[in-house]
């Protein structure tokens, strides 16, 4: 038998395909395919009524086109504003019209040939040589028409396409996000044999009761198209299947002497083949084998179909989601098929670059939110290991299932998707709708995907019912507290993922609450299989400015729609003459940019996602104990905890004292005891110590960095001055007490501290209240709902005290004042602050501070005093989180340490969470010392001053539209009328 050999020219045609179609990978590899990407021309309606008016005949040779301007294929018409300004969610009424020439090669001639659509949004209506060839109304899945008697072999051709946003299922295709039109992923003639040929293919695996071997079941449809009696068999043929692996075969078979009944016919042709001990694919290891699906007709060889495969499966079996009958945690983000310069025209470079910034924060599983990406991504999650939570698209039309004439434009989405997706190891369940309520279409499309494809579980994301059907295998709540997690997931007999959980809205540092409770909690039972972050970027395009205004996200909310084409900056670029538009709190919740660069939230995810967990903040310390033993969990699906390498460091305040690199041994979800050395700690009485230890993944990079205090001794604070007794000084209204060379003044006509001095050096010029900040859009969108209005960045700033109390009492070791000072903006908004101050004999100043809020808001986000600083900063240094900021509820990203940095460099600003304590040190060598102190946070700059705020009471991160889960993190003004706490101030001499 001899291969069929492709003409010379299509061969080469082919050859190209494979390079140029970036948006997809064929899977039929003797098969001719003609890429159709490039420059088309384009015009555009605003209306239906104008487009049949202009463009009603536009398909005909006869028509006058040059008005038609070019246009990329694929490329979305509103990218950049190129054609029309992009709306979001909603789509216009307007509509785009294609005209694309191209040259058929002759070779064609007597070959079935497909027209391949990878994706039109919304509908496309298509002609070839003026013949009306078909219509599909599904903005994102794939398509294709029979052109065999429609194209013209060895001639030129013309395609025609009209693009529709508004039809009958479009709500479908709308989404929470900005509606692109256009045809933005590739198009491609496919020809095959015409008499018999493989129509496609589905890849099963069933692995033995021990998951030691496995068979891989392969169905393929194998199609007749030839004159014949009715009842006429046609000829045997046979069907071989190949599976090899790093170019060798793995494993054979051949059906035999099979034959098709009647010319125009199928046949669903089974081949099994056994492999012993194979290399299973998962998102940790992940394995693929090449298949190869010859037919040979008439002695002849006519037809290949190839594809790489993973052997794996999916189970819920006992109620726990297993992958190769392995549980398996999910740590996962939803995921836009969406980049600021090309909308959804993505490519291979976007695909990538996703998929390694998610690698490297522990991310294993995306949800395709909310319709099928395009193929090139599934398939280099096959290659580099990542699980997909794959969506049926519903989009905002899932609300409307109830009207049974969309059951048509829902059946026509489930199936395109599962077809062309069916084969990815990589998907791992079908996401059937989003935040859908459940019909009869719905029970109908469940079982329909359920006959389609047996073997992966599904789940309706939000609907978490424990009445819902069988056909629903996993339930999926969306943005339950840790505590419902806990109670959902400890009685759960199915399997739970939490397709929307964490929202990580806004790019600030008060966001993104309590991911690391939640997802523990959730995946602390059996049944708890992890969840989805919304979502995983900015859902930001690049869009010009052109002279047109430009709106503030959170200034300027009123004054943009969620439906509208306003520019709004989430980041101006290009000098001014262009931005990145997120639409502001619409779509700003991705925990990196737009444009893939880092938010907080992403260092976030990465530590609490790490597959590898150390089981102590803090361990006890005994000076016989010849090494501390660390207990570090392997929380690997798969792999052993030998397959990271481990580096330990030991540091003494600031110091490395020690350091070794190692690796242990622990099978996943064991725990192993890291050992370090105790000869080098020495004096825990006047020094900090612990251990900060490294886990770095094969490829040499970091997966994950957590430190162990070592001893349980409290924090050594700087040595106090020699006990001298305070002196107070009046001049005017300033009052100043003085310890040896350290001097604090207070203003007696308001009740405030004034200034700090050490040594005759100026460490503050003064301290006022504060029981505001500039607040995150979390915070802010509740505020926004208010019927009365103020400006939430200045609101309780800049307010002259009144005083209301002077008190000065002196005792033998200490001055104590009691001030008491009414902060009122308006009628509506004041605060009442008592100040009590405590100088002792050593120098320390002990604030006391009362706070009564009276505020026409429902919570205050932090309380304290905001310390003028200067321009004399040196360096800030502070031991406990860091580097990052932290906040209550969002410190997974940090670690215990010293941490020292210059006022300009990143990490000095930002908030510090619960620190030991705080030191400011100015140029000139002098330091503030502060200590017991709820947060710190440096603000301001050296051109115009430095401030420090340091807090009594901070609230902890929001979470989608709902302050902290914990009461203690939230500072609900309805339960809490009154704020008491104390820190204290230690000047020091450097």
């Amino acid at each position: 038998m001899t291969p069929r050999i492709l003409p010379l020219s299509l061969g080469l045609v082919f050859l190209l395909g494979i390079n140029l179609l970036n948006a997809r990978t064929s899977s039929s590899s003797a098969s001719g395919q003609l890429p159709l990407d490039g420059q088309w021309r384009f015009a555009l309606a605003q209306n239906a009524e104008e487009a049949d008016a202009k463009f009603g005949k536009f398909y005909e040779a006869s028509f006058d086109s040059s008005a038609f301007k070019p246009i990329t294929v694929p490329s979305n018409w509103t990218t950049n504003d190129e054609f029309e300004s992009p709306h979001y969610r909603r789509p216009t009424f307007s509509e785009g019209f294609y005209l694309h020439s191209f040259e058929a090669p002759a070779s064609l001639k007597g070959r079935r040939v497909l027209l391949h659509f990878d994706g039109v949004w919304v509908s496309a209506e298509v002609w070839l040589n003026g013949k009306n060839i078909g219509r599909h109304d599904s903005g994102f899945t794939s398509f294709a028409f029979d052109v065999t008697k429609n194209i013209r072999p060895g001639k030129k051709n013309e395609i025609a396409v009209r693009v529709r946003q508004r039809v009958q299922s479009h709500r479908f295709d709308t989404n929470d996000d900005w509606a692109l039109p256009g045809i933005y992923r590739s198009v491609w003639i496919e020809d095959t044999p015409r008499e018999l040929y493989i129509e496609s293919v589905d890849v099963r695996t069933v692995f033995d009761s021990e998951y030691r071997n496995a068979d891989v079941e392969v169905r393929a449809m194998v199609s007749r198209n030839e004159k014949a009696y009715i009842f006429a068999p046609s000829p045997p043929f046979e069907l071989k299947a190949t599976l090899s692996r790093a170019g060798k075969i793995v494993a054979t078979h051949t059906y035999t002497a099979a034959t098709i009944t009647s010319g125009h016919n199928g046949r669903d042709v089974p081949v099994t083949l056994r492999v012993d001990s194979p290399a299973a694919w998962t998102a940790e290891t992940p394995n693929l084998y090449d298949l190869r699906v010859d037919l040979y007709y008439h002695d002849k060889h006519v037809h290949t179909w190839s594809d790489r495969i993973g052997i794996r499966d999916v189970s819920t079996t006992g109620g726990i989601l297993r992958v190769n009958g392995q549980p398996v945690k999910l740590r996962g983000v939803n995921r836009h098929d969406e980049y600021p310069d090309v909308g959804r025209a993505t490519r291979a470079e976007h695909w990538r670059q996703d998929l390694e910034l998610m690698k490297a924060a522990n991310i294993n599983t995306v949800r395709c939110a909310h319709y099928p990406p395009a193929e090139g991504f599934l398939r280099l999650c096959d290659e580099m290991g990542m699980y997909v939570l794959n969506e049926i698209p519903t989009g905002y039309g899932g609300g409307e299932l109830n009207n049974p004439i969309l059951a048509e434009g829902l059946f026509l989405r489930l199936h395109e998707t599962v077809a062309r997706d069916r084969n990815r190891p990589s998907v791992i369940i079908w996401d059937f709708g989003n935040e859908d309520p459940f019909t009869s279409i719905h029970l109908a499309g469940l079982r329909m995907l359920k006959g389609l494809d047996p073997t992966r579980p599904v789940l309706m994301p939000f609907r978490a019912d424990t009445h819902l059907p069988p056909e629903i295998d996993i339930l999926a709540p969306h943005y339950w507290s840790a505590a419902d997690y806990d109670k959902l997931a400890a009685d759960s007999r199915r399997p739970i993922v939490t397709t929307e959980y964490s929202h990580a809205l806004g790019p600030g540092e008060f966001d993104f609450g309590e991911l690391e409770q939640r997802f523990d909690t959730l995946t602390a039972h059996p049944a708890g299989a992890g969840g989805c972050i919304w979502i995983w970027a900015d859902q930001g395009i690049r869009r010009p400015v052109n002279g047109r205004e430009v709106l503030h996200p959170m200034r300027d909310k009123k004054r943009y729609t969620p439906y509208g084409t306003e520019l709004v900056a989430e980041r101006i670029i290009e000098n001014g003459a262009a931005i990145i538009d997120a639409h502001g709190n619409d779509g700003a919740d991705g925990i990196v940019n737009a444009d893939r660069t880092p938010q907080r939230d992403y260092w976030e995810t990465k530590a609490v996602y790490a597959p590898v967990r150390v089981l102590t903040e803090r361990i006890a310390f005994n000076a016989n104990q010849p090494v501390l033993r660390i207990p570090v969990r392997n929380d690997h699906d798969f792999l052993n905890l030998n397959t990271v390498k481990i580096v330990w460091t030991l540091y003494r305040d600031a110091d490395v004292m020690d350091k070794n690199e190692v690796t242990l041994d622990a099978p996943p979800r064991a725990i192993a005891q890291l050992e370090v050395p105790t000869d080098k700690i020495t004096d825990l009485a006047q020094h900090v110590y612990y251990a900060d230890i490294a886990f770095i993944r094969a490829d040499g990079s970091e997966m994950t960095r957590k430190s162990v205090r070592i001893g349980c001794e409290a924090t050594p604070q700087p040595a106090a001055d020699n006990p001298t007794k305070p002196k107070i000084e009046k001049h005017g209204d300033i009052v100043s007490v003085a310890v040896g060379a350290t001097r604090y003044e207070f203003n007696s006509s308001t009740g405030e501290i004034a200034s700090i001095d050490m040594a005759g050096k100026r460490l503050t010029d003064g301290a006022t209240l504060v029981v505001w900040r500039p607040v995150d859009y979390g915070e802010r969108n509740p505020l926004d709902k208010r019927e009365r209005q103020y400006d939430w960045d200045t609101f309780m700033r800049n307010i002259a005290p009144k005083l209301i109390k002077w008190n000065i009492a002196e005792s033998a070791n200490a001055v104590s004042i009691t001030a008491r000072a009414e902060y009122r903006a308006d009628d509506l908004n004041t605060a009442v602050a008592t100040y009590t101050y405590t100088i002792t004999n050593t120098g320390v100043l002990r604030v006391a501070l009362e706070v009564e809020p009276r505020l026409d808001a429902p919570f205050i986000p932090e309380c304290g005093l905001e310390f003028s600083i200067g321009k004399n900063l040196s360096r800030l240094t502070w031991l406990g989180h860091g580097p990052l900021n932290s906040i209550a509820g969002k410190t997974a990203a940090t670690r215990f340490g010293w941490w020292s940095y210059a006022p300009t460099e990143a990490h000095a600003q930002g908030n510090k969470w619960s620190p030991d304590w705080t030191r400011l040190t100015t140029i000139d060598g002098a330091s503030l010392h502060i200590r017991g102190a709820q947060a710190t946070r440096l603000g301001g700059d050296a051109a115009k001053g430095y401030t420090m705020r340091v807090l009594t009471h901070q609230s902890g991160g929001w979470t989608k539209l709902f302050p902290p889960e914990r009461p203690e993190w939230h500072l609900d003004l309805e339960k809490t009328k009154v704020f008491k706490g104390m820190f204290e101030i230690v000047p020091v001499r450097e």
